[in-house]
């Protein structure tokens, strides 16, 4: 009997140790880098991948970061990871300027797993690409200034035929559009070369009063109530307050868009869990469920329901959704067909989250 029980125990300890030595080649071989930190933030594993991030030595087993050579986007991320205790993933700049896709993970016993994912060459491929986009809309703009400039002389040189009319009537309401498609691409294209927004404080109920005042005359040819219902005062957030206006402007305009004659559209600004919520309520036509998970994407449009009947490009809310997660913020939307939908974002108030992960980090 005990000669069986040590020969179980012998095959049991001969698979740990197999699946500990396959588990440290995987490890061995995974090209993303992974690091464990404990609750005081002190560095207890890196995979070889891990350690070349800190070839130099700057870091070792039982140490914290340094404060002093480039790490700070690294710890902010793990700083608000020790604060909210909670899995989350963003994008962070190294030391030595690559861009890594990061995510960490709490566990059960207070340490951190954190996954490193080197993306600087995706990110470099798509500055160029947006780079190529926005010379391309900026040098798009001259000409089609000019088609709509000659196609208002048109006009004005003489006496039209009801064909003529209509001819030029087509190109200016096609050169518009055109026009509106450009200055979109242009500018979501400057969005993501500038990744990072100003840092201005910006007062949202002034913004938001600002934007109504503005919408109210198109809101009249439609018999439309623009209304302001629940407002806080001293809202105030960290940002650029042109992008901003920016994405409140596109969700004022889409809602009067798709807002049938004689309905109403609301906008209410109140303060959540240190985040301002502002929302913009309509009675329109409402969103399919089934298009609810792609509207944010570029170039998509709902194509039914009194959808079809709007001229657009589908970048509007793509620009938003940009803007706000640039501003840490998020968006989301809820809809039903013939009833209507509400746009939400929340943006952080006065006092960032990192603010209060760097306040945690110091008791």
């Amino acid at each position: 009997m005990n000669e069986t029980t040590v020969a179980l125990q012998s095959v049991e300890w001969h698979s740990v140790l197999e699946q500990n030595q396959q588990l440290a080649s995987i490890l061995e071989s995974i090209t993303s880098a992974i690091l464990v930190f404990d609750a005081d933030a002190h560095l207890l594993f890196a995979n070889p991948a891990g350690q070349r991030l800190f070839n130099n030595g700057e870091l070792k087993l039982g140490q914290r970061l340094p404060s002093d050579l480039g790490y700070q986007s690294f710890q902010q991320f793990l700083d608000k990871a020790r604060y909210f205790q909670t899995s989350f993933a963003e994008e962070i700049v190294w030391s030595d300027k690559r861009v890594f896709s990061a995510s960490i993970t709490p566990d059960q016993e207070g340490r951190y797993v954190v996954v490193l994912h080197d993306v600087s060459r995706f990110k470099e491929i798509e500055k160029n690409k947006n780079e190529y986009i926005a010379a391309a809309s900026h040098d798009l703009r001259t000409p089609l200034t000019s088609i709509i400039g000659f196609s208002h002389l048109i006009k004005q040189a003489g006496p039209l035929t009801e064909p003529q009319s209509d001819f030029v009537q087509h190109i200016e309401h096609a050169t518009t559009n055109m026009s509106e498609l450009v200055d979109n691409m242009l500018n979501l294209a400057k969005l993501e070369l500038d990744a990072e927004p100003r840092k201005d404080e910006v007062d949202l109920l002034r913004m938001l009063w600002a934007v109504a005042d503005e919408f109210q005359p198109q809101a009249e040819v439609k018999r439309l109530l623009l209304m302001i219902a629940t407002i806080e005062p001293d809202t105030k957030v960290f940002g650029d307050a042109w992008q901003l206006r920016q994405a409140l402007r596109n969700l004022v305009e889409n809602a009067i868009k798709y807002t049938p004659d004689g309905g109403t559209i609301t906008l209410s600004l109140e303060q959540e869990a240190n985040m301002a919520k502002i929302q913009i309520k309509d009675t329109g036509y409402g969103i399919p469920s089934s298009d609810l998970p792609h509207i944010f994407e570029r170039f998509y449009r709902v194509r039914n329901n009194g959808y079809d009947q709007v001229e657009g490009n589908g970048l509007g809310l793509s620009i938003v959704k940009t803007i706000v997660e640039q501003h840490s913020g998020n968006i989301s939307v809820e809809s039903e067909v013939g009833k209507g939908s509400c746009f939400t974002f929340n943006l952080p108030l006065h006092q960032t989250e990192l603010d209060k992960a760097s306040a945690y980090v110091k008791q």
